[in-house]
């Protein structure tokens, strides 16, 4: 097939994928900044996922019918990341049908949140559309999970009570939160009215939660080690020797921790308070939001300065979140949009400024900001902003911080924060693993709080993904300057990482190094089985 016929072929199916998704998967629409689903509810019926599984199965060989080698370079990962996300979801609705799995899946918070947040001018029909339906969604939802209770987890079930019962605060405040009289421009509003019908209904929700499916819940904790392999090797381009990652992990923490040992020696005391983010004589900020803004500027300064990245050129606006309050669960406040970026921060007086700081690396110039934009027009395709890049998010985050520190970015106090966040990602990083594959001790997972048990569970892989793409982005940057020091450019060699957007490491790293390259990096931990290479390019 001609070049051009290819892509003319793999982009008439990209064009028809995503639409028909993104009515399954409403959130992750809204998640990925795509305008018209925020605020519409997943899909729960037997119809609607008979016909997702028929659709992605179809989908799936199509994929495999185009010519993978007839694709340019950029196309050829959008394929990879297609195929990955609809093979993945495919088996797993065969085999585990997600409805059956976590009830907190029914409650449509985070995309609320996100059209409150987004407060465009159809914000408040769809909020009434919204809480109109809920009171049959969630009926109907109870109905699904009641068919088979034995194959949902009982800590899941806690997890979905406690967060219906704190949607419930989340909609009383929002009636009568000053952002929803603005938007009604002063007058009654119909959502105050609908909002006590849908706490009922909520209600119901979290009480047929906890009396009808509670006592018969008896699922284990974790996927699976089938489930788990296939999200590793689907979504994350992952192939793991499971004794060789345990004890590959463990040496990381170990010398993280003797690390974080050596840092506390050399400090006198313990630290309570950090340093202001301006040196020398500029005068205090005002408040913590301005004390945010002004250690955002201060990192783009550096990074410019010190040739450390490629900064986007995309505005990024922060600020303080709306009025109106926070959901039980949000994966995060930063929203890109089409040309700009948003991050809505807490502004807490109780927290350490060293926290404060690290919350403005991730989610500004360092962080998400920079992920969003840094790779261009190419980088922001609905492929890579929708089906893959968990890995990034965490490995990216403990990557720079540990640029930033050589740099002399860091203070001895943020620092010592860098370090406690990466012992605690490679801590939950192992648990991902021994937790899906049934080998975590009960002693061990009584010890971890309830929120990082469920969203391990919730999210199987994407933790233990994370902390070995950190190591991998580390160890790749080693390679590349020990092969020649004198002409290593950390900048542009950074922003080859960058340039492809948020997608899976392994295919990060499989471009910049080459297949050879990449599988060298993956040695300490890789099965001696097929390689990612050979398993996720199986067009050519």
């Amino acid at each position: 097939m001609p070049e051009a016929a290819a892509a003319a072929a793999f982009d008439a199916l990209a064009a028809e994928f995503f639409p028909v998704w993104f009515r399954f998967h409403p959130e992750a629409a809204a998640a990925a900044g795509v305008p018209g689903y925020a605020g519409l509810p997943p899909a729960q019926g037997d119809d609607e996922v008979a016909a997702l599984g028929s659709w992605l199965e179809a989908l799936v060989v199509a994929l495999e019918e185009l010519d993978y080698q007839g694709l340019d370079p950029g196309r050829q990962i959008d394929l990879r990341l297609m195929f990955g996300a609809a093979r993945a979801e495919h088996q797993t609705l065969l085999e585990q049908d997600w409805r059956h799995r976590d009830p907190s899946c029914f409650l449509p918070m985070e995309g609320l949140y996100r059209l409150v947040t987004g407060a465009g001018e159809a914000a408040p029909d769809r909020l009434v559309a919204l809480l109109g339906g809920l009171p049959d969604y969630l009926r109907l939802a109870l109905g699904h999970l009641r068919t088979v209770p034995g194959l949902i987890c009982p800590l899941l079930i806690e997890a979905a009570v406690a967060e219906a019962d704190g949607a419930r605060c989340y909609l009383r405040e929002l009636a009568s939160s000053p952002w929803l009289r603005r938007q009604a421009g002063g007058r009654p509003s119909p959502i105050e009215g609908l909002v006590d019908g849908a706490c009922a209904a909520l209600g119901r929700y979290a009480q047929g939660l906890r009396t009808g499916l509670a006592p018969q819940a008896g699922a284990p904790p974790g996927c699976g080690e089938r489930q788990f392999r296939l999200l590793l090797r689907h979504r994350h381009f992952l192939d793991l020797d499971v004794g060789r990652t345990r004890a590959y992990l463990t040496a990381l923490a170990e010398r993280t921790a003797a690390e974080l040992d050596a840092l506390t020696a050399r400090m006198a005391l313990p630290v309570a308070e950090v340093r202001a983010p301006v040196d020398g004589a500029t005068p205090p900020p005002v408040s913590r939001l301005e004390n945010c803004r002004l250690e955002a500027e201060r990192l783009r300064l550096f990074l410019t300065e010190a040739a450390l990245l490629p900064l986007p050129e995309a505005p990024l606006n922060l600020r303080e979140r709306l009025p109106c309050p926070r959901p039980p669960r949000l994966e995060s406040d930063y929203l890109a949009g089409e040309d700009a970026g948003t991050l809505y921060l807490a502004i807490s007086p109780d927290e350490p400024l060293a926290a404060l700081r690290a919350r403005v690396r991730r989610g500004t110039w360092g962080g998400a900001h920079l992920r969003a934009f840094a790779g261009g027009a190419q980088a922001r395709r609905l492929p890579r902003r929708v089906c893959a890049g968990a890995s990034l998010e965490l490995a990216w985050g403990l990557y720079l911080d540990d640029r930033l520190t050589l740099a002399g970015y860091l203070s001895p106090e943020d620092r010592l924060y860098a370090l406690g966040q990466r012992l605690e990602a490679l801590r939950l990083g192992r648990l991902d693993l021994d937790l899906h594959l049934g080998c975590a001790a009960q002693r061990e997972l009584a010890a971890v709080p309830r929120r990082e048990l469920v969203s391990l569970l919730r999210r199987p892989a994407d933790a233990l993904a994370g902390v070995l793409g950190w190591d991998a982005l580390t160890r790749a940057r080693d390679r590349c300057e020990s092969a020649d020091p004198r002409a290593f450019d950390q900048r542009a060699f950074h922003g080859r990482l960058l340039a492809q957007g948020r997608i899976p490491v392994p295919l990060i790293l499989e471009r910049v190094l080459g297949p050879e390259g990449w599988n060298a990096i993956a040695a300490p931990w890789s099965s001696s089985g097929p390689t990612t290479v050979e398993i996720t390019a199986r067009w050519a």
